[in-house]
């Protein structure tokens, strides 16, 4: 079997916008033409902000939720991206680094951080409850205890430790 290189560490490099609006408001004032300076995700968490159901939204805390999960996705595709090449493991991905990357995505969010589909969900989506269509309905609020959600793997967050983080089921759309 020929020697197989690992792929060079890359890090992680939490991405900086230069503009950060702190509410609905001051994001609405932002020209279209801007909106790319912005994170998507603090866009996203700032449109939901005031809908129903998102009382004590807290956007930085859920930023920093997200910049975690996508820090533990990039080290454990890191760490596993020999595998693309490597024989025992290519056919599986096709020899291809994005089928690779996109099934680690998935694997991560639901293996390690306990991210799941919200079957409730299924034909019965409504934007009544905002936290069915918007990034924060997957992000465990800090009062959540594992008991608050059955439907997810009771164990602790191997990424952040937290009793919370890896214990919410999501709306996420991931097979």
């Amino acid at each position: 079997m020929p020697a197989v290189s690992a792929a060079p560490a890359v890090e992680y490099t939490k991405p900086t916008y230069d503009l950060e609006p702190q509410t609905h408001a001051e994001l609405m004032a932002v020209p279209a033409s801007e909106l790319y300076r912005i994170d998507i995700a603090r866009v996203n968490l700032l449109c939901a902000s005031g809908m129903p159901t998102t009382e004590g939204l807290d956007v930085e805390r859920s930023l920093a939720t997200l910049d975690a999960w996508a820090y533990k996705v990039a080290f454990e595709t890191d760490r596993h991206l020999y595998r693309v090449h490597d024989p025992r493991y290519a056919d599986r991905y096709g020899g291809s680094e994005a089928h690779f990357r996109a099934e680690m995505l998935a694997q991560v969010l639901q293996e390690n951080l306990g991210v799941r589909y919200n079957m409730k969900a299924v034909g019965n989506f409504s934007f009544a409850d905002a936290s069915m269509g918007f990034i924060h309905g997957m992000i465990p609020s800090p009062d959540q205890t594992m008991t608050d959600c059955p439907a997810a793997p009771a164990r602790r967050c191997r990424c952040c430790m937290s009793p919370w983080a890896g214990v919410w089921a999501t709306r996420s759309n991931s097979p």
